[in-house]
């Protein structure tokens, strides 16, 4: 009889997911300012964001990942939304699996 534990489990992803807990920045098309997220994980297809906004999914955002080095360049990555979550707590902010569409 097999158990349970013997069964393998299969991630969908295309991409192992690297656990980050990041402060960032990024800003819609419509928005002239960056505001503040939080970058969970990312792998090589696409990321997860927490942030306060209330997004749609579809929305493309840019995001701006600055290097606390001081001599690395600043990262801008394109990406759309593709999911989006609430998180389970009092912070109000929603979660955001993000496909990359560009890196700049």
């Amino acid at each position: 009889m097999t158990q349970e534990s013997d069964i393998p489990v299969f991630d969908r992803r295309l991409a192992n997911r690297d656990l980050m807990d990041f402060p960032v920045k990024y800003r819609s098309a419509t928005a002239e300012v960056h505001s503040q997220a939080l970058l969970e994980n990312a792998s090589a297809t696409g990321l997860l964001l927490w942030m306060p906004d209330d997004l749609e999914i579809g929305v493309r955002l840019e995001v701006m990942v600055e290097s606390d080095l001081g001599d690395e360049e600043t990262l801008y990555l394109y990406v759309e939304v593709v999911r989006r979550e609430q998180q389970k707590d009092d912070t109000g902010r929603w979660g955001y699996g993000c496909e990359r569409v560009a890196v700049g």
